[in-house]
């Protein structure tokens, strides 16, 4: 996740999450909320080839522009079409294995200025393909545990793209909706694509609460599926696996039981598992992605797991300040991990072991 002060969602305690809409003067609860950019992006990726062509039709509010707009785009897509006057202002305004925002690896990327005519209803038009293949590495030298961590990629193991790989324009700290409609190349037709928000159609996903960023996670999937009241609940795995699909589907179920009664409705239509192609463990809004490994250690199931549902409450729900501290780690550390121990009476072994983290691991 992308830094960002405001609190997009609030929550009150056994509330329902409030959605606001996409308007340029944007109130909840008295606060007046920054403009959302919209992207409405039309994707063509060819996973053998290494590719992806975009047509992002973007709608940019009145409070962002001026004569013009700035942002930044991945270095190794070039723009071949666009609407307006379109400028490059800088080549690889990121170092290629610099850090992103949220602490990982951000991609290179050229800075562009474009005009918004006013005749085109605030909308800009861009055309964009290019390569994005960064193999996935461990980046930390300082805990042997870490993730491998990767930019970005397409290839014929999967596809993988987030805030850092600068896939789509970034304007700033701007929040974020968006519709994709994604299609494959014939040697990819089998594949399926999963971003966060709601399903519009065949490999084609919406979303209308401001977001931080988009991600695209592609591969050849095989597609599970249930619905448990007002959420479908899923599972996207690499190798067809209906009773590893069906655990995890019944451990969402139950876990959005557990949590609801005591934070309110549930944020999102959909609550995905998603198999990666390297070992991860990442919570994003309405899915998580855990390694082919990692989920069929059977401890995932009471322990990453529910940490990772937790987080569509805190984390990616209500968004914390990372300038100031990851405090939605530590409460859904709190609320997962910690009161699990607890249930089964060995609370204070975790206390203890989190002190020996701390103890080892926490810089001045």
């Amino acid at each position: 996740m992308k830094r960002f002060s405001l609190l997009v969602f609030f929550f009150n305690l056994g509330a329902q999450v409030i959605a606001n809409e996409q308007t340029s003067d944007q109130i909840l609860g008295g606060i007046e909320l920054e403009p959302t950019i919209n992207h409405s992006l039309k994707i063509v990726l060819d996973p053998m080839a290494r590719t992806i062509t975009v047509e992002d039709t973007i709608s940019i509010p009145p409070q962002l522009r001026e004569n013009s707009v700035t942002f930044e785009l991945n270095s190794n897509l070039s723009i071949t079409e666009n609407s307006g006057v379109l400028e490059q202002l800088s080549n690889n305004a990121f170092p290629r294995f610099g850090l992103d925002v949220t602490g990982g690896l951000a991609a290179g990327t050229n800075a562009y200025s474009i005009s918004v005519p006013s005749s085109n209803n605030e909308q800009v038009r861009l055309v964009y393909s290019g390569s994005i293949y960064d193999e996935a590495a461990q980046n930390s030298e300082e805990y042997s545990q870490s993730f491998s961590e990767t930019s970005g990629i397409i290839g014929k193991q999967g596809v993988y793209l987030n805030y850092g790989s600068a896939w789509f324009p970034l304007f700033d700290d701007a929040l974020i909706t968006f519709d994709m409609e994604v299609q494959f190349a014939d040697n990819a037709s089998s594949w399926k694509a999963v971003s966060q928000g709601d399903r519009n159609g065949d490999n084609a996903w919406v979303n209308r609460d401001p977001m931080e960023e988009i991600y695209l996670i592609a591969a050849n999937f095989t597609e599970y599926s249930v619905q448990s009241d007002d959420v479908e609940v899923l599972a996207y795995l690499r190798t067809p696996d209906s009773n590893l699909a069906t655990k995890y589907m019944d451990a969402t179920e139950r876990y959005l039981k557990l949590y609801e009664p005591m934070f309110g409705e549930y944020p999102y239509s959909k609550f995905a598992l998603i198999e990666n192609f390297w070992e991860t463990g990442y919570g994003m809004p309405s899915f998580t992605l855990l390694g082919e490994q990692i989920i069929r250690f059977p401890f995932i199931l009471e322990s990453s797991y529910p940490h990772e549902i937790l987080h569509n409450w805190w984390g990616n729900g209500v968004y914390p300040d990372y300038s100031s501290g990851n405090w939605s780690e530590g409460l859904t550390a709190y609320l997962a991990d910690h009161l699990f121990s607890e249930i089964n009476g060995v609370g204070h072994e975790y206390r203890k072991d989190m002190l020996a983290r701390y103890k080892n691991y926490v810089t001045e």
